[in-house]
């Protein structure tokens, strides 16, 4: 059993990890709640707790239901310095375990993400970014509506991404050179994330150096190593256009519009026996069209041979 806070029990878990969100018990109120823990290091700001409750009533002032309210935070001490946030319970599951455990389709990859980029238009309609996205944060439930964790967090850190190793694969080059986030840097997150759904693997290998990091973003995605076909290359390029550096989208509604066309081909997949099925019979029809016209053409040339010999009879 594990007490956060003096407060927070942990549930079926003896251990946690900085950066995940786990289910516990608040022992005051006796209702279940999620918490999240971040270690602190060398990227926390000596005001981040302060500016985090300021970032915690902000959010509640917005209300929007993809993000995930932060109800509480504190900090606590072991061998270590912790920081906890903690936010109302939400019966789902997260987007890592579902990458994991090969849960996903193109059909919920799109359904997925057309619920997160609602959520990141809201934000970016109110002047918000997230800055520290990855699958660990991103929970579905079984009508496949998102609820996004760690909303305000890096913002309340000045724009500083408190990193984590196990989460440097979805920093932005602009956060891992000069630590400096944006909406694109989540735009550059949302593309890891995607692609991590398609392929269930990393685009990259992470390393600690930033150098090294960089130098893999420089070079791209070899998409050989991967099962990369025609029928993803549609994913791809929004994939490609979220991580680009030159040429890419500008706002949170230009890629809803590419995830918008992917659910219609979406549809058409879906219905493609009936689509079938309609061309069959227009084909037929234009057959039994063209079969009636043929008859016709054909009559109509005995007719002008049997009135062409009857008139080289009496010539």
């Amino acid at each position: 059993m594990y007490i956060v806070g003096n407060r927070y029990k942990i549930i079926d878990k003896d251990e946690i990890y900085p950066n995940n969100l786990y289910k516990a018990q608040d022992t005051f109120c006796n209702n279940l709640v999620l918490i999240n823990i971040i270690e602190y290091n060398n990227y926390v700001n000596k005001n981040f707790l302060e500016n985090l409750i300021d970032e915690m009533t902000h959010l509640k002032s917005l209300k929007f239901p993809g993000i995930l309210e932060i109800i509480d935070v504190g900090v606590f001490k072991t061998e270590k310095t912790y920081y906890y946030i903690v936010s109302p319970y939400y019966n789902g599951i997260t987007l890592e375990k579902m990458i994991k455990e090969n849960l996903l389709n193109r059909k919920y990859i799109i359904k997925i993400f057309n619920k997160i980029l609602k959520t990141f238009e809201f934000a970016e309609n109110n002047n918000i970014y997230h800055g520290s996205l990855n699958p660990k944060l991103i929970m579905i439930d079984s009508n496949f509506d998102v609820k996004i964790a760690n909303f305000g967090i890096v913002k309340a850190n000045n724009g500083i991404n408190i990193r984590n190793k196990d989460t440097k694969v979805y920093l932005s080059p602009s956060q891992i050179c000069i630590n400096y986030t944006d909406i694109q840097s989540d735009f550059y997150s949302l593309g890891i994330i995607l692609f991590e759904s398609l392929f269930n693997k990393l685009p990259y290998k992470v390393y600690d150096e930033d150098e090294k990091m960089l130098n893999l973003i420089d070079k791209g995605i070899d998409y050989s190593k991967f099962n990369s076909n025609e029928s993803n290359k549609d994913m791809i390029d929004i994939i490609n256009k979220l991580l680009a550096r030159k040429d890419k989208y500008q706002n949170v509604k230009e890629i809803i519009v590419d995830i918008t066309g992917l659910m219609y081909d979406e549809v058409n997949i879906n219905n493609v026996d009936m689509v079938i099925q309609k061309e069959v019979e227009v084909v037929r029809k234009k057959r039994k069209k063209y079969k009636y016209k043929n008859k016709i053409i054909a009559i109509i040339i005995i007719i002008l041979v049997i009135i062409s010999s009857f008139f080289a009879v009496f010539q």
